[in-house]
């Protein structure tokens, strides 16, 4: 007698003793099913799949499989995309810690996912009613993935789409970099014969020039350090000062922009944290079924 599972009353055997399960093999066939699985959520929910308890429950998962099976069959699998995890996300926007991009974008791609899988049955409802009933996923979600499709660009960062108030800080972010690389151009061009090399770069935030040490009391400005051989001294200009300084001011702007529009997105994942729970298991039992499915024609089961 086993310690019951949450599955079974106090006082009552296991469904599936451990002996049973050894002679039926049933981890090697789990995990045979796992392999064909898209997602790890779908490979986890594969590997860990209970031992039904009554007739019914049989019927009705043989049902689906079958459904997912004839629709292999005609070349239209249920769509199992490979999507990351987002359950500690989640958990963690649903207390109102703020989410990473990175974490944002994999909600975003948990939210697109579940569109293309309830666009899908809606397709196919005739043909596999209980299996969209079982894959069905809250169109109260289609806000939020417009939201954060629009915040981010493909490469994970965030838009200059995702704030009014983002867009024109980091407009006015390259304008003041440009001005201050055309001065510092402008600089290396008249004073080439102070420079040790001719190039301009950034040392602690600040926009320096690399002076020879022994023509630096010559250019006028602040010295932020020197090179391992002492031979180059880096100075920011004195006339890229100020200009130095107002980039640094836009720059911080930018950043709390970013952390708020951050911010704004994480509380609307918060408040969608019961329906992105259940899209990530309606994804989940998707993919076992279509694996049931693949499983079903490499083994010709029937």
């Amino acid at each position: 007698m086993s310690e019951p599972t949450s599955d079974e009353a106090p006082g009552t055997p296991e469904l599936c003793p451990p002996k049973t399960r050894a002679d039926l093999e049933l981890g090697r066939l789990l995990e045979a099913l796992a392999a064909r699985c898209q997602s790890e959520a779908g490979a986890e929910r594969a590997r860990e799949l209970p031992f039904l308890a009554t007739r019914l429950e049989v019927e009705a998962s043989l049902r689906e499989i079958d459904e997912a099976h004839r629709l292999e069959e005609r070349g239209e699998g249920v769509p199992r995309p490979s999507v990351p995890s987002i359950d500690d996300a989640v958990d963690r926007a649903r207390i109102g810690a703020q989410l990473s991009a990175t974490e944002l974008c994999a909600v975003l791609e948990i939210t697109q996912a579940a569109h293309r899988l309830r666009r899908f049955f809606k397709a196919h409802e005739g043909d596999a009613p209980e299996l969209a009933l079982a894959c069905r996923t809250s169109a109260d979600l289609d806000p939020l993935s417009d939201e954060l499709d629009r915040s981010f660009d493909s490469d994970g960062s965030l838009s200059d789409s995702a704030s009014p108030r983002l867009g024109e800080l980091r407009s006015e972010r390259r304008a003041s970099r440009e001005r201050i690389v055309r001065r510092l151009e402008e600089l290396i061009a008249k004073h080439r014969d102070l420079m040790s090399d001719h190039y301009w770069t950034e040392r602690d935030g600040r926009w320096v020039l690399p002076v020879r040490a022994d023509a630096h009391e010559r250019f006028p400005g602040i010295v932020h350090g020197a090179s391992a051989g002492g031979g180059t001294i880096f100075v920011e200009p004195r006339v890229i000062v100020s200009m130095g300084n107002r980039h640094k001011v836009l720059d911080a702007g930018v950043r709390a922009e970013e952390e708020a529009v951050l911010g704004q997105l994480t509380a609307m994942v918060g408040a969608l944290a019961a329906e992105l729970g259940e899209a990530v298991a309606a994804l989940a039992h998707a993919d076992v079924r279509g694996a049931e499915a693949r499983l079903v024609r490499d083994l010709e089961l029937v």
